[in-house]
C-alpha cells in the first residue's frame, strides 16, 4: 500500500526539491519562484523566497527547473538552479545559476552564473537536470531541443551529460574531451 501525506500545497508547477540539512526544503516552481518549506511533515508552511528571477523565461517547457543543494550548504548556504534565461523578453539560453539563501531563509541572492549557453528551442526539450556525483562533480543532463542531431554533436551542450566543478563551473580535468579546442566539448562526459 502507498500512503500519501500532503506536507505543503499552493505550488505552481513545482519542479524540483532540494533537501536542506536542517530538515527544511527548497522547491523550484517553473514560473520563476523559489519556495521554502518549513519541514517534511503534514502542516509544514510554504514561504516564497524573495529572489530576483526577472530573467527567467517561463514558457513551454522552460522556466525555473532543476536544482541541487551544495554539499556544504550548512556553511555556504548555496544552491544551484537550472533556468531558461531571457533578455529583453526573448529567450536566450539555459543557464546554471548559483544562489545563496539568507540566514532567515526569506531571500536568496545570485552568486554567479555557473554555466551559460545551453541550447534552447521553442520550448520543447530544453532545460537541464543537475545532480551531484559521488566524487562531488556536478552532472547536468541537458535537453536535446527536439533536434536529433544535437546529441551527436559534441560541440553542442544539448542532449548530453555535462560534468563540471560545482564551485568554478569549469569542466573537470579528467573529462574525456577536456583537451578539445572547442570549450563546450570539454564539458561533455
Amino acid at each position: 500500500d502507498l500512503a500519501v501525506e500532503v506536507v505543503a500545497e499552493g505550488f505552481e508547477h513545482g519542479w524540483d526539491i532540494g533537501f536542506l540539512p536542517d530538515g527544511r526544503a527548497l522547491v523550484t516552481e517553473r514560473p520563476g519562484r523559489i519556495s521554502l518549506v518549513s519541514g517534511l511533515r503534514e502542516g509544514a508552511r510554504r514561504t516564497t523566497v524573495r529572489a530576483d528571477l526577472d530573467d527567467v523565461y517561463a514558457q513551454g517547457e522552460g522556466g525555473l527547473l532543476g536544482m541541487v543543494v551544495h554539499p556544504d550548504f550548512a556553511t555556504s548556504r548555496q544552491f544551484t538552479t537550472c533556468q531558461t534565461h531571457q533578455e529583453g523578453g526573448e529567450p536566450k539560453d539555459i543557464r546554471l545559476v548559483t544562489w545563496r539563501l539568507s540566514a532567515d531563509g526569506r531571500s536568496a541572492e545570485q552568486v554567479k552564473t555557473l554555466l551559460s549557453g545551453l541550447p534552447i528551442s521553442t520550448g520543447r526539450h530544453s532545460g537541464c537536470r543537475p545532480e551531484l556525483a559521488a566524487d562531488g562533480a556536478l552532472l547536468v543532463g541537458t535537453g536535446d531541443t527536439a533536434r536529433g542531431d544535437i546529441p551527436q554533436d559534441r560541440t553542442s551542450l544539448g542532449g548530453k551529460v555535462l560534468r563540471l566543478d560545482l564551485v568554478s563551473g569549469d569542466p573537470l580535468p579528467d573529462n574525456p574531451f577536456v583537451s578539445s579546442p572547442n570549450r563546450r566539448e570539454r564539458y561533455v562526459l
